[in-house]
């Protein structure tokens, strides 16, 4: 909102102007192309908008809607026209609308359901699979809102961000929290979450590791998502597999020995493979478990 007068002024607006402040522009939008962080968008579609983001709309005379009510109005791909103050200099502007594609989609598994197969064909039905890798006993998913909504209660997540800020689970949350809001730019990206370690040798130390937790890396390299995670496990040939994540800690397994658990792990829990559907493809020699 631009109601304190120093920043109006600040952003070369009149008595008479009004607007909202850009804060940032989500760099896959096609929006990016056009507006830019510190712009005002003073109008949308011909709707001139207040400092608190609001609209008239003709279908009701004389009442105020958030100016999101415009862009319900039209379809993913309608150019909308946007004026713009800019450097103090007013311009009209085209803004392409779409539709983001979430890092964390909206759609995956039942919160009910389980992590992994199997499951009932039935339960398949109108879900999108989930993605998942078993390495050792590790489990890494492609995070979803249903399964980070299984794995969190929500309620308890915004007392504890408004408590103990020093708490290892609260800075976890928070970075959980913040992935559901970004978009995804390529299409393998994605974001990679350890979602279970089961009880095995090579697993030891690791037992009480806090989950869900983001996988920002693996052997070194920056985890674009988890069909990325297969690939380098697939083709390293280094003695380690080092999956680095985002709390600061790392899960390493010996190569070998994670390659021999994950047969073990699966064998001894009813997973009848250790990759899903969509990455047997990049499974490679790690994953050939022997019969």
């Amino acid at each position: 909102e631009l109601d304190n007068d120093a920043l109006r002024a600040l952003h070369g607006l009149g008595d008479k102007d009004n607007g909202v402040l850009v804060r940032d522009v989500d760099r896959h939008s096609p929006a990016a192309e056009v507006l830019r962080k510190g712009d005002v968008l003073m109008a949308l579609d011909g709707h001139s908008i207040a400092d608190d983001g609001s609209v008239e709309v003709e279908e009701l005379p004389g009442q105020r809607l958030p100016m999101q009510h415009l862009f319900s109005m039209k379809f993913a791909g309608d150019e909308m026209p946007a004026r713009v103050m800019r450097d103090r200099a007013v311009m009209e502007l085209p803004v392409k609308l779409w539709v983001p594609k979430l890092l964390v989609p909206r759609n995956g598994f039942d919160s009910q359901l389980p992590f992994f197969p199997p499951v009932a064909e039935e339960q398949r039905r109108g879900a999108e699979l989930l993605s998942y890798a078993v390495i050792g006993g590790v489990v890494l998913l492609r995070a979803t809102q249903p399964l980070l909504a299984n794995k969190l209660d929500t309620e308890g997540i915004m007392e504890d961000l408004s408590g103990n800020t020093n708490d290892d689970g609260v800075r976890v949350t928070a970075s959980l929290l913040q992935a559901l809001e970004k978009t995804r730019g390529a299409g393998d990206e994605d974001v990679v979450v350890v979602g279970h370690i089961f009880a095995h040798d090579s697993m030891m130390g690791y037992e009480e590791l806090g989950l869900p937790r983001i996988v920002v890396g693996v052997n070194g390299e920056s985890v674009r998502g988890l069909r990325h995670v297969c690939e380098v496990v697939s083709t390293s040939r280094e003695r380690f597999i080092s999956l680095e994540l985002s709390c600061g800690t790392s899960v390493v397994m010996d190569r070998a020995e994670a390659k021999r658990a994950t047969g073990e792990v699966c064998g001894g829990n009813g997973i009848t493979q250790p990759l899903s559907e969509d990455l047997l493809d990049v499974g490679g020699g790690f994953w050939e478990l022997p019969r």
